[in-house]
């Protein structure tokens, strides 16, 4: 797993990771949904467990 996106240590590894066809590099929770192609649930979930709305 490479370092920090903002770390200039961790350049090369995020290069090298970029430059092969299958591989993303991710920094949410969104980024893999949207590489999974899913949608975002309307409530978010620990709302959902407390009674809130968001």
């Amino acid at each position: 797993m490479p370092g920090p996106v903002t770390s200039a240590t961790s350049a090369g590894c995020h290069r090298l990771l970029r430059s092969h066809p299958s591989t993303r590099l991710v920094t949410t929770g969104r980024d893999i949904a949207d590489e999974l192609h899913l949608s975002a649930p309307a409530t978010p979930p620990t709302a959902a467990l407390y009674g809130g709305h968001g």
